[in-house]
């Protein structure tokens, strides 16, 4: 069974998702340019990612994968 959320997402914020394990962790960033380095950092190392995009509050915007 899958555990709730215990966090409310910002609006205007970045986020991507990191499979680790049978854990999946989900990490924002307030500015793109520092989200997607970090989005790339943890391609570069190896991890599994998923990126989510920036969230307006219902949905995620600027969904596609950013390039390396």
């Amino acid at each position: 069974m899958r555990r709730k959320k215990n966090y409310t997402m910002g609006e205007g914020n970045y986020y991507f998702n990191v499979k680790s394990g049978h854990q999946m962790i989900t990490i924002y960033r307030k500015e793109k340019k520092a989200a997607v380095n970090a989005f790339n950092n943890y391609i570069k190392v190896g991890k599994d990612v998923e990126w989510l995009g920036c969230w307006d509050g219902k949905d995620f915007k600027e969904t596609s994968e950013p390039s390396a």
